[in-house]
């Protein structure tokens, strides 16, 4: 069979669908599948033997998976957010961009992100910058979500989130409201709603190396080690596995 051959797509869906299940669980799944679900309409032998590596995967690194750390003794009652986020630019054939981040719970280290999202964003984006806002803005929209619920359980979160980025323009852009924006105008509404929550001290948007960006695992091809590197981190497993586990 022709790897550009169409696949029958019930069987397809039906391995995707069992894939998007253990993404929850397994997040260094999350960012092949999430490709791979742009290929649902029109998949071919070769997308469905990429679903079959993804398999393979998974049957190599049984122990690997989304490890949630419990309160230790001595700890405070303080509970906190931290979030990593990335966007890569027009890294879709049809030239859309994707979403990344991750949202960790703490006081516990080593920490795990218990949230992580990597998506085709749905609006096409005409920068770099506007895919990072439109990242951005998604993941502040969780965040209002998530603090709400902690408060209304009665463990409300220390404030502001720390959310690490790794593009400067886009914290200049809602960090700092003397940074012109004539060329933004047309997502200047992304913008002010981020800076609202900025100033109302909900978030806190920094800076961060490219380099130590956790979510570049989410939006980029990247090394064999970084890949391993960062997905033990969100995963919460820099306690459990090395390099040659």
């Amino acid at each position: 069979m022709s790897e550009e051959e169409p696949q029958n797509l019930s069987k397809y869906m039906r391995l995707l669908g069992q894939l998007m299940y253990l993404i929850y669980s397994r997040p260094d799944i999350l960012p092949s599948v999430s490709y791979a679900a742009t290929k649902s309409k029109n998949s071919t032998e070769k997308d469905y033997q990429d679903l079959l590596q993804i398999v393979s995967y998974l049957r190599q690194t049984p122990d690997y998976g989304l490890t949630l750390y419990p309160k230790r003794k001595g700890d405070d009652d303080s509970l906190n957010l931290i979030a990593y986020m990335d966007a890569a630019y027009m890294s879709h054939s049809d030239a859309s961009s994707h979403t990344g981040y991750c949202i960790s719970l703490g006081p516990t280290q080593p920490r795990s992100f218990f949230m992580s999202k990597s998506q085709k964003q749905k609006c096409m984006s005409t920068s770099s910058t506007h895919a990072e806002i439109r990242a951005l803005y998604e993941l502040t929209i969780n965040i209002i979500y998530l603090t709400t619920l902690f408060k209304e359980i009665k463990r409300p979160i220390e404030l502001p989130v720390v959310i690490f980025e790794d593009n400067q323009a886009t914290v200049d852009l809602v960090t700092d409201s003397t940074t012109r924006i004539t060329k933004s105008k047309h997502y200047l509404m992304l913008i002010h709603t981020i800076r609202e929550q900025v100033e109302l001290g909900l978030i806190e948007v920094r800076k961060v190396d490219g380099e130590s960006n956790i979510t570049n695992v989410l939006t980029k091809i990247i090394s064999d080690t970084e890949f391993f590197e960062s997905i033990v981190k969100i995963m919460g497993l820099e306690n459990r596995v090395s390099r040659n586990g």
